[in-house]
C-alpha cells in the first residue's frame, strides 16, 4: 500500500511538472541597420591633381551650439581616400579638418543630405568663424558614398608693417589685421583669416614699430588685406570689445600660390 501511494504521488508530480514547462516560441532575429560609410577624395585646386598621403582629424559639430565632438584620426587609404563611419544624428554634422602645411586650414562639411547645388564651393563662417569646404557626392553604391573635394593653395606673404604715426601718449595699442581671399571667377566663394597676429602687436607709448612678418593668404585668389589700430577695453565700441583709432585697406590683388611676395602696410 505504501508503494502504491508513493507511485501515485509520483505520477502526479510529473504530470505537474510537464504541465508546466515553458514552450519555446520561435524568435526572429533581426539585423542591425548597416552603416553609412563616407569616402572622400582630394584633388589640387589649381593642377587637378588627386592628392594623397593626407591626415585629417574626424569632427562631428552640433548644428545650433557649434562644439565638436568624438574627435578621432584618419588617413588617406590606397586609393586616396578619407573613409570614415559619419556620426548619424540630424543634429550633427560631419567635418574633416586637414592638418598640411602647403594647403587652406579648413573644415570640410560631408553631408550625403548637402545639396551642394544650392550652396558656394566654400565660404568663411561668420566673423570669426572657420573656413568652410563643402565636399561633392559623387556617387553612391550600397552603403558607401563617394565624395570628392579640393585643396586650396595658400600663398607666403612677407608684410612689412611700418608705424608712422603716434595715436596715443599714454595708452598702450594693438595693431592687428585680416585677410579674404575671392575666387576671382565667382566672388561668392570666399576666405577669410581674421587676427593675423594672434592678440595683436603691441603699440607703446613713444615708440614706432617696424618689423616684417610672414603670414599665409590664399594663392591664386583675389586677397585684401585690412588692418586696425585698437585699444582692448572691457565694455568695448564693438562686439569683440575693441575701441578702433584708425582702419584701412589695401587694394585687392591675386597673389601666386607658394611664391611670397612681399607687401608694405604703413600706419
Amino acid at each position: 500500500m505504501k508503494s502504491s501511494r508513493i507511485n501515485i504521488a509520483l505520477f502526479f508530480f510529473l504530470a505537474a511538472l510537464f504541465s508546466c514547462k515553458k514552450v519555446d516560441v520561435p524568435t526572429i532575429e533581426t539585423q542591425p541597420t548597416p552603416m553609412h560609410v563616407y569616402h572622400v577624395a582630394y584633388y589640387d585646386h589649381k593642377s587637378g591633381e588627386k592628392i594623397t598621403g593626407l591626415e585629417a582629424e574626424l569632427l562631428s559639430i552640433h548644428n545650433f551650439e557649434g562644439y565638436s565632438i568624438g574627435g578621432s584620426n584618419v588617413k588617406t587609404d590606397g586609393n586616396g581616400f578619407l573613409s570614415f563611419i559619419p556620426y548619424w544624428n540630424y543634429n550633427y554634422y560631419s567635418y574633416l579638418k586637414l592638418s598640411t602645411q602647403t594647403y587652406v586650414e579648413a573644415l570640410y562639411e560631408v553631408s550625403e543630405l548637402l545639396d551642394t547645388t544650392s550652396l558656394p564651393i566654400h565660404t568663411k563662417e561668420g566673423s570669426i568663424g572657420s573656413n568652410v569646404v563643402f565636399t561633392r557626392l559623387l556617387r553612391k553604391e550600397g552603403r558607401d558614398f563617394y565624395f570628392v573635394a579640393d585643396l586650396y593653395h595658400k600663398a607666403p606673404v612677407d608684410i612689412h608693417i611700418r608705424q608712422v604715426s603716434d595715436y596715443s601718449d599714454t595708452l598702450v595699442l594693438n595693431f592687428n589685421a585680416a585677410v579674404t581671399g575671392k575666387d576671382p571667377s565667382n566672388p561668392v566663394n570666399n576666405f577669410g583669416i581674421n587676427d593675423l597676429f594672434g592678440n595683436g602687436l603691441q603699440l607703446s607709448p613713444g615708440k614706432k614699430i617696424d618689423t616684417t612678418i610672414r603670414v599665409y593668404a590664399f594663392g591664386d585668389y583675389l586677397n585684401e588685406v585690412s588692418w586696425s589700430v585698437y585699444e582692448n577695453v572691457f565694455f568695448g565700441f564693438d562686439e569683440q570689445g575693441r575701441k578702433f583709432f584708425s582702419e584701412g585697406k589695401l587694394e585687392e590683388k591675386i597673389f601666386p600660390s607658394d611664391i611670397p611676395i612681399a607687401i608694405t602696410i604703413t600706419f
